[in-house]
């Protein structure tokens, strides 16, 4: 892989990734989540990749006492907390929806849309 044989990216690859996804955050309003997230979703996946190689482990390994790995672990926690926050939201509006079509009455044409 390109990222493997680079010598720059050898040495400050992961400390960049690590400030990207914290640096993401104070980018455009703060009601932009999605976009945040979906930003945040592309540098995982090039995490998930670089965390198969040694070097890139060693480099994390180096920055996980650091001010940086807190609060990029902070972002992480805080975004997962988001996530399951949503999905238990959606699960609850899920199973009224369920509850009341089971009972036999009509969905409210909102109550349709949002299911769309």
């Amino acid at each position: 892989e390109v990222y493997e044989n680079n010598v720059v990216a050898n040495k400050i690859l992961t400390a960049v990734l690590l400030k990207f996804y914290i640096d993401i955050e104070f980018t455009g309003a703060s009601d932009q989540f999605y976009k945040k997230y979906k930003y945040r979703h592309y540098a995982s996946q090039i995490f998930k990749k670089i965390w198969k190689s040694k070097t890139y482990q060693d480099q994390y390994s180096q920055l996980a006492k650091s001010e940086l790995n807190e609060r990029f672990t902070n972002m992480v926690m805080n975004d997962a907390t988001y996530c399951l926050d949503e999905g238990i939201e959606y699960m609850e509006k899920y199973m009224e929806l369920k509850q009341k079509l089971d009972s036999g009455q009509q969905l409210s044409p909102e109550e349709q849309k949002s299911i769309e």
